[in-house]
């Protein structure tokens, strides 16, 4: 295959496929998370890198922003709107907690001591003491709690 039919390949054929898997994975991510004036309404959120769930957790605590967790489920970072200063959560969601890894890789020492407290440094504080004492050191699957709990220990329930 020449050059020119090669790119022609790529134009027509390859990049629309690349594209759309992009856009797809863009509208899946937009779908986890609804903005609503001053609200944010989190829906089914696996969780994402902890560098970037801090930053947004942080800027809506300095917002006072209110978070909604309304899905089925709060997975791993997800967990971290816990820290929000105005949250509620719905009595039938699933939190999964566990501590953070390199893609399910230990991380060294100091490094998974610093994304611990990175983590749960909102945390209310009983919430924090069994986060740090506890589920941090699950890395393989979750330790799961229900919204039903959390509003038992002082959460607002929505």
């Amino acid at each position: 295959m020449n050059r020119q039919a090669f790119a022609l390949l790529l134009l027509f054929f390859v990049l629309p496929l690349g594209l759309s898997s992009l856009a797809a994975s863009q509208a899946s991510a937009a779908q986890k998370w609804v903005q609503s004036g001053r609200v944010l309404v989190i829906g089914n959120d696996r969780g994402g890198l902890l560098k970037d769930r801090a930053r947004l957790v942080e800027q809506l605590r300095r917002d006072g922003r209110k978070v909604e967790i309304r899905g089925n489920l709060c997975l791993s970072s997800c967990t971290m709107f816990l820290g929000a200063r105005n949250v509620c959560v719905n009595p039938n969601t699933v939190f999964g907690f566990h501590g953070p890894s390199s893609y399910g890789r230990p991380l060294p020492r100091d490094q998974f001591d610093f994304w611990s407290n990175v983590m749960s440094r909102n945390f209310p504080a009983k919430l924090r003491g069994v986060f740090m004492a506890s589920w941090r050191h699950r890395i393989d699957g979750y330790e799961s709690v229900s919204g039903a709990q959390l509003i038992r220990q002082g959460f607002r329930s929505c």
